[in-house]
């Protein structure tokens, strides 16, 4: 039977700053993320098992880059992630490539309780990058009712691409990594277009403006010189036959 005290996640807002290591990658990968549970918002409570590192306004995913040739299958079966389906939401170019993306996944184990947290990677043709380290959320046994979900806004550093999204579930008390979810496991976390917001700039077309002024030139004076001699004729002939 599962535990009653189920609780709510904390809203975590931040801006999370990614680099990885010099040799292999210099682009600076920036973002915002906000985390859910039960879709309400989560006051540490005294007892609560919490990791300092992750609960800062400001935090830094710990985690590097990853090529895909270097990604392992975890095989562990005391934990699992059940499922998980992406959102995307923001386009201001209309170009098809989104600049947020909200990620949900259910993870289960066979144990009652457990503290753990999430890592969020975007993956492109050559490596998996590390877009938002969690905040530890627990997960009750094979429940329904306990997804979490991270909401990411990309801030900078995101070419257009249908990137494939990583999820890595750890251990929060040994850090020890216990499911993974991708694109192999999950078509729903494939090929999703998203970009950063440096790269959605919406293009303003300039109207031109053409002004026409029009004159007379050389005709334009013998012409009303023209109108004003019939108007003095047809007073001239007005005055002859009274």
């Amino acid at each position: 039977m599962l535990k009653q005290t189920m609780k709510p996640l904390i809203v975590l807002m931040g801006i999370t700053a990614l680099q990885a290591p010099a040799q292999a990658e210099t682009t600076e990968r920036t973002t915002e993320a906000r985390e859910f549970q039960f879709g309400e918002a989560y006051t540490p409570k005294d007892g609560d098992f919490i990791r300092n590192d992750t609960l800062a306004s400001v935090t830094k995913a710990t985690k590097s880059s990853k090529k895909r040739a270097a990604v392992n299958a975890v095989v562990n079966t005391d934990f699992w992630i059940y499922d998980a389906w992406t959102e995307r939401f923001n386009d201001a170019d209309y170009d098809g490539y989104a600049t947020t993306v909200s990620v949900s996944f259910d993870a289960d184990t066979v144990y009652a309780e457990v503290p753990v947290y999430a890592v969020l990677y975007l993956g492109d043709a050559d490596s998996f990058y590390p877009v938002h380290e969690s905040s530890v959320f627990y997960i009750y046994g094979e429940s329904t009712s306990d997804e979490f979900v991270i909401e990411t806004d990309l801030i900078t550093g995101y070419r257009p691409f249908d990137y494939d999204i990583m999820i890595e579930l750890y251990d929060a008390q040994t850090n020890e990594l216990l499911a993974v979810a991708d694109h192999t496991s999950d078509a729903d976390l494939s090929y999703v277009p998203l970009e950063s917001q440096d790269y959605d700039r919406v293009i303003v077309e300039q109207e031109t403006v053409v002004e026409v002024r029009e004159h007379g030139g050389a005709l334009y004076w013998p012409f009303l010189a023209g109108l004003l001699g019939m108007g003095i004729w047809r007073k001239l002939s007005r005055r002859t036959h009274r």
